[in-house]
């Protein structure tokens, strides 16, 4: 009994203690009742979004960063990923810049393979002399 509540609490203290490194700060967005949205809070950004959709062979990637009033540049790096087994085995990457308050990025690729594939977006924004990183997936 003594070894299982042992276990227990260094169980609990390593599920707290992770808990410490993954916390994301968050808002509730506005949804109809019963429905309950968590939305990223970020200090520079107000929208930002990433699409990505296929017809036949072709992938379509599509990237929308609108800044908070004050915003003056954003740099931002998209990269459509294949992915196998949990890693990337081909990629291709466009990026952009923008002296703004708002960037938007329609890419195209040929896929010659068929696998999963995502859409990353690391971007890098300015606003009142601050620059902030966020990243999104789509």
């Amino acid at each position: 009994m003594k070894h299982k509540r042992k276990y227990i609490f260094a169980l609990a203290a390593l599920l707290f203690a992770l808990s410490l490194h993954m916390s994301v700060a968050a808002s509730l967005a506005h949804e109809p009742a019963g429905y309950i949205s968590v939305q990223p809070l970020w200090s520079n950004v107000e929208r930002a979004s990433a699409t990505l959709s296929f017809s036949g062979t072709t992938a379509h990637c599509r990237t929308t960063i609108t800044g908070l009033p004050g915003t003056t540049r954003i740099n931002a790096l998209m990269r459509l990923e294949r992915v196998e087994g949990g890693n990337v085995v081909w990629s291709r990457s466009w990026s952009q810049v923008v002296n703004g308050s708002m960037l938007t990025m329609n890419e195209s690729a040929a896929i010659t393979a068929s696998g999963n594939y995502r859409l990353r977006v690391h971007a890098s924004v300015l606003r009142n002399g601050t620059w902030e990183d966020i990243s999104i997936s789509g």
